[in-house]
């Protein structure tokens, strides 16, 4: 099994792989003290 700091990269670059941007694709998430997603986000144009 994974580490969450695992997980919660692999989540990420799922995320940033929204991004509009071919060249820079940034992906947040913020993980609250009992390691649940709080939120997700991502840069656009």
């Amino acid at each position: 099994m994974p580490s969450w700091d695992a997980y919660y990269l692999r989540i990420c670059r799922h995320v940033a792989s929204r991004s509009k941007d071919p060249n820079t694709q940034i992906g947040c998430v913020i993980v609250g003290p009992a390691h649940e997603i709080r939120s997700t986000g991502y840069n656009s144009f």
